[in-house]
Formats: structure tokens, sequence, C-alpha cells
């Protein structure tokens, strides 16, 4: 799952709560966490058509500097299947 759709399923889970209970607040706390591991983009895609070459993005956890996702957003996307 995408960082965006990571932040937006938190979100719909969060409305989805019983308003008033500590969920909310649990759902704040884990979408603060999403947002210090945001995604960066490292390179771009490109094919060399004459010589059959290519490369690829890379997309790190900016903060953890890991290939995305990092332990800390796979375990939020675990929990939240």
């Amino acid at each position: 799952m995408t960082h965006d759709e990571l932040l937006a399923k938190i979100d719909q889970q969060k409305d989805n709560a019983i308003e008033g209970f500590v969920f909310s607040d649990v759902f704040d706390a884990l979408r603060a966490v999403v947002e210090l591991h945001p995604i960066e983009q490292v390179g771009n895609s490109w094919v060399d058509e004459q010589s059959g070459r290519y490369g690829v993005s890379i997309y790190m956890c900016k903060k953890c500097k890991v290939p995305y996702p990092c332990e800390e957003i796979q375990a939020i996307e675990e929990r939240l299947k």
C-alpha cells in the first residue's frame, strides 16, 4: 500500500471508530508515526532500447533511509489489514 493509501486507511478506520472513545487518539498516534516516515523517490526509471539496459526508481523511507516500507510502516500496515 502506498504512503497516501495508508494515511487514508488510518483516517477511514478513525472515522469508523466510536466517537468519544480512546480509539480516536490511537488513530491520531498511528497517523503521526506514518507522517514521520515519508516516502521519497530515489532515481528515475529509464530504458535504453538500443542496449536493452534499464534502471528503476527506488522508493525509500526518508526517515529510516531504507527501502519503503520500513519496519515501522510494515508493522502498521500488517495490523490494519
